[in-house]
């Protein structure tokens, strides 16, 4: 789940790929923690256990190793008795870009060990590689602790993910939600739709995905993006109410509630679309592109990044999405 805001600066070619050096067993993969990731912040204040996306000087695209400090920082906070609720914010004028679209497939290349570069990558490499990107989304959606997410600006794929793996989303209303990354190759295959239809109904979803048309802020609130949105000016004090609220219940019941949550997502089925995720998401870098057909991997590798993601979203801002 990847995907840049044609409007915000993209230079991220000099970004090095550390958190994939070479292959490991897939179980060792998630060694980043969030001592290791500059762009992640994290502190524990009045129970409030603040994870920061601080990127902003790039709109706070992700890379892989900020995936994993964001999950590593819940974990944490999981284990901590001073923490009841985890809030996940960011730096700057948008809350994120989405996954980083300089690492997009090159992924799977480093991931794929000697061999990387020099032949198609294993369909086994893909699917370790896409099985550690299920275990951060499913550790952050089956949290033992409630999160919120605090979104300004743009907040786009993978970071949208972690709006509906979160637990209540206060927006601005300057925010922009979209599933721009789906354009990409994915057409509405993802690693949390069940969860999107269950919320916004499964029209509204396959409208969002196969467009990628942005929402605004009160369309975020309407539609079932946002619980709640406010002015920009008004956003932290927003977010600030509702940890208080949450730090006036018990530690014991807040973590008894959120696993109640999780077990009635598993009854319907949310464990298992995260499961199926894995393999959509390894057939999705798979694709036959016909000649007429867009693909973008080939259009980085031959104009670079910025002019392929202008290729990217150029088609559809033509027919006004």
């Amino acid at each position: 789940m990847v995907g840049n805001p044609e409007d915000i600066p993209i230079d991220t070619s000099d970004i090095p790929f550390d958190a994939l050096e070479g292959w490991e067993p897939p179980r060792q993969y998630l060694r980043n923690t969030v001592d290791e990731v500059e762009e992640i912040n994290y502190s524990v204040h009045d129970g409030i256990a603040e994870i920061t996306i601080a990127r902003p000087e790039k709109e706070n695209v992700l890379t892989s190793s900020m995936r994993y400090g964001i999950y590593d920082a819940v974990k944490r906070s999981e284990m901590d008795d001073d923490v009841k609720v985890i809030l996940i914010n960011a730096k700057g004028e948008n809350f994120s870009g989405g996954h980083d679209l300089s690492q997009v497939y090159k992924a799977y290349q480093v991931y794929d060990g000697e061999d990387a570069g020099e032949r198609q990558p294993s369909m086994r490499s893909r699917l370790h590689r896409d099985t550690q990107i299920l275990e951060a989304y499913k550790g952050i959606l089956f949290s033992l602790k409630p999160i919120i997410t605090q979104v300004q600006g743009w907040c786009v794929g993978g970071a949208l993910a972690l709006v509906f793996a979160s637990d209540i989303t206060i927006a601005s209303e300057d925010a922009k939600f979209s599933h721009r990354e789906q354009r990409l190759t994915f057409s509405g295959n993802q690693f949390i739709d069940a969860l999107e239809f269950l919320e916004l109904g499964p029209r509204k979803t396959r409208e969002l995905m196969l467009t990628g048309e942005a929402v605004s802020g009160q369309e975020a609130e309407d539609v079932g993006f946002a619980n709640h949105v406010v002015p920009r000016e008004e956003l932290e004090d927003e977010v600030q109410r509702y940890c208080e609220a949450i730090n006036l219940l018990p530690l014991d019941g807040i973590v008894i509630g959120s696993e109640m949550a999780n077990v009635a997502y598993k009854t319907l089925g949310m464990d298992m679309d995260i499961e199926m995720g894995i393999v959509g998401h390894t057939l999705s870098t798979q694709l036959r592109f016909e000649d007429d057909e867009y693909n973008f991997v080939r259009d980085r590798q031959e104009k670079g990044l910025r002019e392929a993601i202008e290729g990217l979203h150029g088609r559809f801002e033509e027919l006004g999405f």
